[in-house]
């Protein structure tokens, strides 16, 4: 592979502007994050003091540092130091660091009962990875993906990854427009988030309004959440497109565009200073940020620097060991190496001239002359393209200074009410852009597919000469009692020698266990070869099912020690469950059907239709539990009871969210009630259906009743203490004994 130099003053220099334009973009877009029509600022609002405090830069503080000490960069390790040193709970982190606390390892901990595992938090985060691996998008992408499946899976992964190699190709000279193309080769063709970034690149500026392409974006990313990472994605490069390489008209596009403001501001904050490098930055977008590094309050005992430029120094170190240790061909130099010109060539003798005989008579020639072209047809190549264009000969051509970047001027942004105060960006000569060889590099994209192809409720294990992947499919990682699941486990030997033995599944007492099809009792595994094993496992309804139960997988070779793999299961949700009742005219929220004040599950009521209805048993996998399928459709009213245990009594918060109405009964006692059609966000870290309660240790018997009025209903559930952290052992995974 070609070798590529990165000046090392440069690279500083553009470190610098990564950490710089991603605090200024950030500090811009928070006011208006969540915003679901464009904005109209020309500016921050307010003047800040100091950069936005963001978990966006957090979790790549704790990243460098876990570099800079040296750590292994692999998903447990991350995960590690994830549990021990920040401690957010929103969206996507809270539902992962359940998971995690639960001992779901990666990718399974971003996949499983994760309603935001294709929001934005993983790529917000990127920048690091394209950081410690300039040039390199492809080692870029690969250290990306291992961070964003903590607490993610497919389109929030694939953005992550995207980023990542666009700010690598952008720290490596390529231009902002050229980096979205890396970013477009890294996505998977038939993502949302490729949609949204074609989306994107087909607006062209002078030929679209900006607010109809970012129409446009949203309807390509098929998603109305303000976190989702294909939205997200398609609006930053939008920013990127109708900015034209001007810092202040690409973050205002960026911010403005509203959704995920302030890490799309903070993404194209991002790889204007990766292009421009921090020296470039227009000061007026600098002096309100200053040079203090402010951690948030979700960080936890980290050693990070109290400056962004000491911030940018560190970064670069980091980098130019990982260089080392990884062994690329990406050079960081004090000095670009000039290649020598090639040797001149053999001067070639000019012939003896022939005696000229000089006629009496002078000698007219026939041939009239030919006047020199205007112009000429040529292929002209620049770094990111080659075109072909006519040349005008008839004037000198005009040089410019080596590595001049070419700087277009920002179009007047539509959407503002006065014009944008837009510092000018000095032209000044910079260093030649490195001979990146980055389409050279893209050409391992094949080691990416590899990894985005991975089942994402899936876990990797190596154990002594194996390693053993167990693929839990769509389902997850659950058990429910009565209800049979399956799961596919594959053993790759990576001895140097042949395997010939046994692969079996060792369950718990009662457990049935079936190999479907013809798998044979012994099993013979060449060296360097994988076999996959399909299981059917089923638990006795009358099971006493733990909030976690392991199974497990015994290799065991002819003449050697078996070896064994924990396959763990966690319990599922059990519930009685009783509807539709009439819900007319909307009344259902207020009247009060029998399941109220006459429990029984051995009971039948007059439902909807006027037929009889009795209590079903209903185990579910999710904390989302999909009433919709009890109202068929149409309005209606349903009741859930369910039994809690825990060993002991504790104070915590039941936390509700529906996009309707529901009441709430803790052992007899009514603890909550909500009516509203807002829209579905199930965070784990507010709501505004919660409500304080008491549960005593042992069992407490909820009840819910949910009301579906006019439009479909979603409905998740949760249990948290009173720091919003989810009880480890509190669980429902039996049914209730009675009603």
């Amino acid at each position: 592979m070609q070798t590529q130099e990165i000046l090392r003053s440069d690279l500083l220099d553009r470190l610098h502007g990564v950490w710089l334009g991603k605090m200024i973009g950030a500090t811009l877009g928070a006011p208006i994050r969540g915003r679901m029509i464009p904005a109209n600022l020309n500016f921050f609002e307010p003047v800040p003091g100091q950069a936005t405090a963001t978990e966006f830069v957090d979790f790549q503080l704790l990243w460098l540092d876990c570099i800079t000490r040296g750590d292994a960069i692999t998903s447990d390790g991350l995960a590690a130091n994830w549990i021990q040193h920040i401690d957010y709970r929103w969206d996507e982190y809270g539902w992962a660091r359940w998971n995690l606390d639960r001992g779901l390892e990666p990718p399974m901990s971003g996949a499983f009962n994760n309603p935001f595992s294709e929001a934005s938090g993983a790529m917000f985060r990127s920048e690091i990875w394209g950081m410690l691996a300039p040039g390199e998008p492809i080692y870029a992408a690969k250290m990306a993906y291992g961070d964003a499946v903590l607490d993610h899976a497919t389109e929030g992964v694939w953005a992550a990854m995207a980023w990542s190699a666009a700010v690598s190709a952008t720290l490596a000279g390529a231009r902002p427009l050229a980096a979205l193309d890396v970013a477009g080769i890294v996505l998977p063709i038939n993502s949302r988030c490729t949609r949204a970034m074609v989306a994107a690149k087909s607006a062209l500026p002078g030929f679209l309004d900006w607010a109809d392409a970012r129409n446009k974006v949203i309807e390509a990313s098929g998603c109305e959440d303000y976190t989702d990472a294909a939205v997200n994605i398609g609006l930053a490069a939008l920013a990127l497109i109708y900015g034209k390489s001007d810092f202040a008209a690409t973050l205002l596009y960026a911010a403005n565009a509203g959704y995920g403001a302030d890490g799309i501001a903070s993404m194209a904050g991002a790889i204007m200073g990766a292009s421009l490098g921090a020296s470039r930055i227009p000061e007026r977008w600098c002096d309100p940020i200053g040079d203090s590094v402010i951690p948030g309050w979700g960080l936890h005992e980290v050693n990070s620097t109290r400056k962004i430029s000491e911030l940018a120094q560190v970064t670069l170190d980091a980098a130019e060991k990982w260089i080392e240790a990884s062994g690329t061909s990406t050079q960081i130099v004090d000095e670009l190496t000039i290649p020598e010109p090639p040797p001149s060539p053999e001067p070639i003798p000019e012939p003896v001239p022939e005696p000229v005989i000089v006629a009496e008579t002078p000698i007219v020639s026939s041939i009239e002359s030919v006047p020199a072209p205007e112009t000429v047809v040529a292929a002209v190549e620049d770094e990111d393209e080659v075109t072909v264009k006519e040349i005008d000969l008839s004037s000198p051509p005009v040089e410019e200074p080596a590595g001049t970047p070419i700087i277009e001027p920002a179009e007047p942004v539509a959407f503002v009410s006065e014009p944008v105060d837009v510092a000018p960006v000095e032209v000044t000569p910079a260093a030649p852009p490195p001979k990146s060889g980055l389409l050279e590099r893209l050409t391992e994209i094949e080691a990416l597919r590899s990894l985005q192809n991975l089942p994402a409720c899936s876990s990797h294990q190596h154990i002594g000469d194996f390693l053993v992947t167990i693929d839990y499919g769509n389902h997850g990682p659950t058990i429910l009692p009565g209800v049979a699941g399956t799961f596919v486990v594959t053993v790759k030997n990576e001895a140097n020698t042949d395997m010939l033995g046994t692969v079996q599944i060792s369950a718990p007492d009662g457990w049935q266990v079936a190999v479907p099809g013809a798998q044979g009792q012994r099993q013979a595994l060449a060296s360097g070869r994988f076999a996959r094993f399909g299981f059917v496992v089923k638990a006795p309804e009358s099971a006493n099912i733990e909030l976690k139960n392991t199974l497990q997988l015994v290799i065991t070779p002819e003449g050697k020690r078996p070896v064994t793999v924990d396959i763990p299961f966690l319990g599922g949700s059990c519930w009685n469950v009783v509807g539709p009742f009439r819900n007319f005219v909307e009344e259902g929220y207020d009247h009060v059907y029998e399941p109220e004040f006459k429990p029984g599950f051995d009971l039948q009521y007059l439902g909807r239709n006027g037929g009889m209805i009795g209590w079903q048993k209903r185990a579910f996998r999710l904390n989302e539990l999909p009433f919709e399928e009890v109202f068929s459709g149409q309005p209606g009213v349903a009741y859930a009871s369910t039994s809690l245990h825990i060993e002991r009594a504790m104070d915590a918060k039941l936390m509700i969210h529906t996009t309707d109405g529901v009441r709430a009964w803790l052992n007899g006692e009514r603890v909550l009630q909500w009516h509203s059609h807002d829209a579905f966000r199930p965070t784990l870290s507010q709501s505004p259906a919660t409500a304080d309660i008491k549960l005593k240790a042992g069992q407490n018997d909820l009840l819910l009743k949910v009301v579906r009025c006019g439009k479909p209903v979603r409905f998740a559930w949760a249990i948290v203490d009173m720091l919003g952290k989810p009880i480890a052992d509190l669980g429902n995974s039996s049914w209730t004994p009675s009603g």
